[in-house]
């Protein structure tokens, strides 16, 4: 893309840029920041090691899953993490998670290209339906499904169990008869 590539998350390459993305130390931003704001929407986090970030959800992953590293072109710095998750190739369906990305790039150009990037190629695979759930008390979430032209399908009460709390679930779908309608 203009702004990011996205390139597949490895342990070895990109742990510890992760775990300074967003741990809340001041690295890039100059300033300390709650690294709730992160992780707290995440089923697991914050953590307070590269080690525990890597035994976690975002380093281990499942077989219809995968993982990608948003890095910004201009300088390779890692700005987070975007995940696919739920993949069903026999339906041609598949689920973006909101990425895990620090503060300073939440609701930017970085984040929304990086989706973008990934919708456009899962289209172009042939998958036919995308879909977002994200925390129903998770406003920036929601805001990204929203820019990203995704459409809201509906609330699941009690979907999860988060943290030791419960979560209801909105959920975001978006078809490839939308994208080629123009929501690309």
């Amino acid at each position: 893309g203009k702004w990011v590539r996205l390139e597949p998350l490895e342990g070895k390459r990109h742990l510890n840029a992760v775990f300074a993305v967003t741990n809340g130390d001041p690295i890039f931003l100059k300033k300390a920041y709650d690294n709730q704001e992160v992780w707290g929407f995440q089923k697991e986090g914050p953590f307070d090691s590269p080690n525990e970030l890597k035994k976690s959800f975002v380093f281990q992953k499942l077989e219809n899953q995968a993982a990608f590293a948003i890095l910004h072109n201009l300088n390779d710095r890692l700005v987070g993490v975007v995940m696919l998750s739920k993949d069903k190739p026999q339906n041609l369906s598949i689920q973006l998670d909101t990425p895990i990305i620090g503060p300073s790039s939440n609701g930017g150009k970085e984040q929304m290209e990086a989706c973008f990037l990934l919708i456009d190629r899962l289209f172009a695979y042939g998958y036919r339906r995308i879909q977002i759930s994200i925390d129903s008390k998770d406003s920036p979430g929601s805001k990204l499904a929203d820019r990203l032209g995704f459409t809201a399908e509906g609330c699941l009460l009690k979907d999860q169990i988060v943290k030791e709390s419960s979560r209801d679930s909105n959920v975001y779908g978006m078809l490839n008869s939308d994208w080629d309608k123009g929501a690309r």
